[in-house]
């Protein structure tokens, strides 16, 4: 329910960025920060522009080679063309160097995403889900 949440009430460039950052850590069970550090090369396509698996640096600084389902696939393709939309675009008091970041979820400037910002929009997405529940 929070992932469907997260979908409907994404409306500005965070709010994107947190529902696809949280489909990747949804379907596949991973810690935040390898996500949210995680450079676009580092996914890996097929033939037909399918997502098929990323390499992942994990615990321990391993890396791993991770399977990216259909659904996970499809919201990375879908994050990246909203991603590209953004570039050159200031987004609040952030600057626009995001655009030429090479991490898949970049925040402001082009760092990673915050985790306390990342919860944050979780928060706000629990809220919506609850008030929706309790008021209709």
């Amino acid at each position: 329910m929070l992932l469907q949440e997260l979908h409907r009430s994404a409306s500005d460039y965070y709010g994107h960025l947190a529902t696809h950052l949280a489909d990747a850590l949804f379907f596949t069970a991973c810690r935040f920060h390898e996500w949210s550090t995680l450079e676009v090369g580092k996914l890996v396509l097929d033939g037909d522009g399918t997502f098929t698996t990323t390499r992942l640096k994990v615990k321990g600084g391993k890396h791993r080679d991770l399977p990216i389902l259909p659904h996970l696939s499809d919201s990375l393709a879908e994050w990246l063309q909203i991603l590209e939309a953004f570039r050159g675009v200031r987004l609040r008091r952030g600057s626009v160097d995001f655009a030429g970041s090479r991490l898949i979820f970049p925040g402001r400037e082009g760092a990673p995403i915050s985790n306390p910002a990342f919860n944050q929009r979780l928060r706000i997405a629990c809220r919506g889900r609850i008030s929706r529940c309790v008021y209709h």
